[in-house]
C-alpha cells in the first residue's frame, strides 16, 4: 500500500528501550513513510514540514518528560492527528490514570505499551482509520459542493463525527466501556473500552441479554428500572466482576428516548476508577500518616520544650553565625533577660566578658569546621553580678543531607561542684587549723623552687621551725590552748618573710620555710633571729599567758644540697642541732652535723638489739643513810656496752630511744633487772634495800601494752616498796591525764615515788601532796654551791625543812666531801648519794660495797 502520509516519531535523546530502527523498518515495508522529530516541530513555527498534519500518527515514545501537556501542543497544531502514547512500562499506570482525566487532546488518542505491543502493526492501523476518516471528509466536501452547501471547517467535521454513522468509529476509540441496550434489555453496542474491561469482544456480546454478562448484578437492574421509571440518569459507583478480579467502576445509567418521550433503549458510560480510588484512598492514608506525623512531631515538640523548660541546664540552638536560635527557661534565668530579646544575639551580645565570649566563639568555630562535639568550663557573671562556673557542651546539629546546618548547647551550674572540688584541693593541701600549706603543698613547692634555682643559679633557703615547750602548753592549757598558740604561731611566722616566700606546718608543731630568691646569707639570718624572736614574745592564749621558743634548723641550695628529700633531711638535722645546743636558737646545715645524723642514725639502729644482744649493764650508785652511814638504798642507773664504741653512758643513747620509741622497751629491763637484784641483796642481808629507777615523761605517754610491774613484783615475792620511782618536777607539772593515771596506778601498787633534780624547775605543793610523794632529791647544783654561796646553801636547809613539814624524805645529790656530808646531816637531811659513797658501779662490785667487803667512807 503506497501513500505519501508519515508517521512522526517523538522520541528521547535517552531512550534505549525499544529498536526503534526495527519499527520503522517494518512501516517502511508496509509503505509507510517515517520521520523523527522533535517537540518544536509543534511550536507553530514548522508549517512548512511535510509531514501531512490531517492524517499523521504522531507517537511521543518512551522518556518524553510531561506527555500530557506535549500531547496538547500537538492537537494544537494538528487537529485531525492520531496521538499514540508509548510510555516506558514504569510509567503506564500513571499515564494511564492522567490520560482518563485530561482534557483538550480529543478522543482520537491511543495507549500501547512499547515493550510487549506490535507497534508496527498498531501504528499502521492508526494510520489506514486516520486515511478513512480523511477520504470521509473529502467526499462529504464534494458532496456539499454540488449542493452548494458551504465548504466544512474542522469543527463541522467533528460534529460530523458524532453522528449515528460515525459515531460507532469515535466510540470505539474511548478508553471507557460504553454499551447499549435495546427495551429488552439486549447488547446493542459494545465499546471497544467495554472489550478492553470485560474481556469480551463484540461479536460475542452483541445482542446477548446483559443479565448474562459477567459484570451484571442486581444493584445494576435495580438502578435501570430507577433509570426506566425516573427519566433521570444514574451515576454510581460500582464494583463490577472483571478478568482482572473486582474493579471499582464509575458508571452512569441512562435512558434513550426518541422524539416523542419513548423509551428506546439504555446507555451505560462505565469508567474503571480503580486505579484512581487507589491512588486516591493512598493519597488520603498518605495524608492521614502526615496529618498524624505532625501531629505527633508537634506533641513531641511540646514534650521537648516542656521537658526543655523544666530542666535545670540551660539549652540553646545557634545558628551557623553563633547567633541564638532557641534558649529554654534557665538560659533566659541565667542571663536575666527575657527569651525573646535574646533571640538572634551573640554570646558577646548575651552579657558574657570579652574573653569568655571569645572562648565560646572559638569553641563555636571548632565545632563548625570539624563537626565534632567540644567541652569546655568557663566562668559567668550575671548583670545583677552573681558569679557562676558553667560547664557546657556545643555538639554539631545535622540536616537529612549530612550537611551542618545548626549548632546546638547545654550548659551547667557547676559552682557547688567546683566549689567542692577546690575545698577538696585545699583540704588536701592547705593545713586545716592554720591555713598554711601542708606538707604535700610544700614538697611541691620546693621541687618547683629547686629546679628554678637549678635554672637560674639563685639559691634558696629551706627552714624547720620546730616550737620548743610546746607540748607543756598543750598539756597544762589544753589542746584547744594549744591549737590557738599553733594559729598565732603561724601568723607570727608568715609575717617574718617575704609574699614570695612560703610557710607550711609540716604538722605538730613543725613549720618550714622557702626563703627565694637570695642575694646574700645576711638576709637568711636576719629571717631566722626574727622568727625567734617573735616566738619568743609572750602568747595570750585563752586568757593565759604562754611562753615558748623556736629551734631553727637551716640548709641552703645548692650550696648544701639540690635534691628536695636531701634538703628536707638537712635541714631536719639542723634544727635538731639547735634544739639540742639548748634551744631558742637557729643552727645551719654542716657536713659535720650530717656525719652526727649518720652517726645517730646508726646507732639507733644498733640500740634495737641492745636488750635482745645482752648490752645492756645496770650500773648501781649507792644511797646512804646519814644517820647511821649504811647503804640503805641505790640508784639504777643505764649503760650500754656497744659491740664497737664501747661502754656508753646514758645521755648518749637515752635521747635516741626516746626518739625511736624504744625507751619503753629499755626501762622494762632496767626495771626487771633492778627488782631481781633488790631482792637478791634483800634476802642476803635480812633486810629491804631499796633500787630507784628513773622513768622519762615518755614511758608515761607511751600507748601500746606495757609490762605490769606490780605483777612482776608479785611473782618475785618482793615487797612493792622496795623499787622507788624517780621523775623530775616537770613530769608532775606537765602531767596529761594519761601521765596521771599512771603515776597514781603505781603508788596504789605501793611503789614509793621520789622527785628527781628537785629545785631545778617550776614546783607545786599540790602536786606533791596530790601524788603522795615520799622522796625529795635535792639537785646536786645546790650541793655543790653550798661551799661558796650562802643562798644555795639556804635554798638547801630550805628544802630540806619543807620537806620534812609535808612528811617527804630527803636525798641530797652530789655530795663529794666529808664536809658536804657532815653539813647536811647538822641540818636533817635523811641520805646522800654522790661521790662521796662512790660512782656508780657494776652490780657485782656495788653487791662487795653493799655487804662490807668492799671499803666505804668512814662516818668519822
Amino acid at each position: 500500500m503506497q501513500t505519501n502520509h508519515r508517521v512522526m516519531l517523538v522520541l528521547s535523546a535517552s531512550d534505549h528501550s525499544v529498536t526503534w530502527e526495527a519499527v520503522e523498518a517494518e512501516l517502511h515495508s508496509q509503505g509507510l513513510l517515517t520521520c523523527r522529530g522533535g517537540l518544536e516541530t509543534f511550536d507553530g513555527k514548522a508549517s512548512e514540514s511535510d509531514l501531512d498534519r490531517d492524517t499523521a500518527v504522531v507517537v511521543l515514545g518512551p522518556g518524553i518528560r510531561f506527555p500530557i501537556s506535549q500531547a496538547r501542543r500537538v492537537r494544537a497544531v494538528m487537529p485531525q492527528a492520531h496521538l499514540m502514547f508509548a510510555p516506558a512500562p514504569s510509567a503506564f499506570s500513571e499515564l494511564k490514570y492522567q490520560l482518563s482525566r485530561a482534557p483538550m487532546i480529543g478522543s482520537d488518542w491511543s495507549l500501547v505499551v512499547p515493550e510487549t505491543d506490535d507497534l508496527a502493526a498498531e501504528i499502521s492501523a492508526a494510520v489506514r482509520a486516520n486515511l478513512h476518516r480523511a477520504r470521509l471528509r473529502s467526499t462529504l466536501h464534494r458532496a456539499n459542493l454540488s449542493i452548494g452547501t458551504r465548504a466544512l471547517d474542522p469543527s463541522d467535521y467533528r460534529q460530523l463525527l458524532i453522528s449515528d454513522h460515525y459515531l460507532r468509529n469515535v466510540l470505539d476509540q474511548a478508553h471507557d466501556a460504553i454499551i447499549s441496550l435495546d427495551p429488552g434489555l439486549k447488547i446493542l453496542y459494545w465499546s471497544g473500552g467495554a472489550e478492553r474491561l470485560f474481556g469480551l469482544d463484540p461479536k460475542t456480546a452483541l445482542n446477548q441479554p446483559v443479565a448474562s454478562l459477567p459484570f451484571w448484578t442486581t444493584t445494576l437492574a435495580e438502578y435501570l428500572e430507577q433509570v426506566r421509571h425516573t427519566h433521570q440518569a444514574i451515576t454510581a459507583d460500582l464494583d463490577v466482576r472483571t478478568p482482572d478480579g473486582n474493579a471499582q467502576v464509575e458508571t452512569v445509567i441512562s435512558g434513550v428516548r426518541d422524539g416523542s418521550g419513548s423509551l428506546v433503549g439504555f446507555s451505560f458510560f462505565m469508567r474503571d476508577v480503580t486505579d484512581r480510588n487507589e491512588a486516591l484512598r493512598a493519597e488520603r492514608e498518605a495524608r492521614q500518616r502526615i496529618e498524624t506525623l505532625v501531629v505527633e512531631k508537634e506533641q513531641q515538640r511540646r514534650l521537648f520544650d516542656s521537658m526543655l523548660t523544666s530542666a535545670a541546664d540551660q539549652s540553646y540552638v545557634m545558628d551557623l553565625e553563633g547567633r541564638l536560635l532557641y534558649g529554654n527557661r534557665a538560659l533566659a534565668e541565667r542571663t536575666e533577660m527575657p527569651l525573646s530579646e535574646m533571640l538572634g544575639k551573640t554570646a558577646y551580645e548575651l552579657g558574657h566578658r570579652s574573653g569568655e565570649a571569645r572562648q565560646i566563639q572559638t569553641h563555636f568555630a571548632e565545632v563548625v569546621r570539624t563537626r565534632r562535639e567540644v567541652r569546655a568550663e568557663i566562668s559567668y557573671t550575671s548583670p545583677s553580678g552573681k558569679h557562676w562556673a558553667l560547664e557546657y557542651s556545643l555538639v554539631p546539629v545535622m540536616n537529612t543531607k549530612g550537611e551542618l546546618e545548626a549548632v546546638a548547647g547545654t550548659t551547667r551550674d557547676i559552682t557547688e561542684r567546683k566549689q567542692a572540688s577546690e575545698q577538696v584541693w585545699r583540704e588536701a593541701n592547705y593545713d586545716a587549723l592554720t591555713g598554711l600549706p601542708n606538707r604535700r603543698l610544700f614538697k611541691d613547692r620546693l621541687e618547683v623552687e629547686v629546679n628554678h634555682s637549678r635554672r637560674t643559679g639563685k639559691p634558696i633557703a629551706l627552714f624547720f621551725v620546730d616550737l620548743d615547750h610546746f607540748k607543756q602548753v598543750n598539756d597544762l592549757h589544753g589542746h584547744s590552748a594549744g591549737d590557738q598558740l599553733l594559729k598565732q604561731a603561724a601568723e607570727r611566722i608568715r609575717a617574718c618573710v617575704r609574699e614570695s616566700d612560703t610557710v607550711a606546718r609540716l604538722g605538730g608543731d613543725e613549720f618550714t620555710l622557702l626563703l627565694t630568691e637570695l642575694d646574700d646569707k645576711a638576709h637568711v639570718e636576719n629571717t631566722a633571729q626574727t622568727i625567734l624572736d617573735e616566738l619568743a614574745r609572750p602568747f595570750d592564749v585563752l586568757g593565759s599567758v604562754c611562753h615558748i621558743s623556736g629551734s631553727v634548723g637551716i640548709t641552703l641550695c645548692p650550696l648544701d644540697a639540690s635534691d628536695p628529700g636531701e634538703l628536707i633531711r638537712n635541714a631536719d638535722q639542723a634544727m635538731y642541732i639547735a634544739k639540742n645546743n639548748g634551744r631558742s636558737q637557729f643552727s645551719f646545715f654542716t657536713r659535720s652535723l650530717q656525719e652526727e645524723a649518720l652517726n645517730r642514725l646508726q646507732l639507733s639502729a644498733d640500740l634495737r638489739n641492745a636488750v635482745s644482744g645482752g648490752q645492756l649493764r645496770l650500773y648501781f650508785q649507792p644511797i646512804a643513810n646519814l644517820g647511821d652511814g649504811l647503804i640503805h638504798k641505790a640508784e639504777a642507773l643505764l649503760r650500754w656496752q656497744h659491740p664497737t664504741l664501747g661502754l656508753l653512758q646514758p645521755d648518749e643513747f637515752i635521747g635516741l630511744a626516746e626518739e625511736s620509741g624504744q625507751i619503753r622497751k629499755l626501762g622494762n629491763w632496767a626495771f626487771a633487772q633492778a627488782a631481781q637484784w633488790s631482792r637478791k641483796w634483800s634476802r642476803h642481808l635480812g633486810r629491804t634495800v631499796q633500787i630507784s629507777i628513773n622513768k622519762s615523761a615518755i614511758q608515761f605517754e607511751s600507748n601500746g601494752r606495757s609490762m605490769n610491774w606490780k605483777a612482776y613484783l608479785d611473782r618475785l615475792e618482793l615487797p612493792h616498796e622496795s623499787i622507788i620511782v624517780e621523775i623530775t618536777e616537770s613530769v608532775l607539772l606537765n602531767a596529761s591525764s594519761k601521765t596521771a593515771d599512771k603515776l597514781l596506778e603505781l603508788r596504789n601498787a605501793g611503789l614509793e615515788l621520789a622527785i628527781d633534780d628537785f629545785g631545778t624547775g617550776y614546783s607545786s605543793m599540790a602536786y606533791l601532796k596530790k601524788y603522795e610523794v615520799d622522796y625529795l632529791k635535792i639537785d646536786q647544783s645546790f650541793i655543790n654551791d653550798a661551799d661558796n654561796e650562802a643562798s644555795s646553801r639556804t635554798i638547801a636547809e630550805s628544802m630540806i625543812l619543807m620537806a620534812h613539814k609535808l612528811g617527804l624524805k630527803v636525798v641530797a645529790e652530789g655530795v663529794e666531801t666529808k664536809a658536804q656530808r657532815d653539813w647536811l646531816r647538822s641540818v636533817g637531811c635523811d641520805f646522800a648519794q654522790g661521790f662521796y659513797y662512790s660512782a656508780p658501779l657494776p652490780a657485782k662490785e656495788f653487791e662487795e660495797l653493799l655487804y662490807g667487803t668492799r671499803r666505804q667512807p668512814s662516818l668519822a
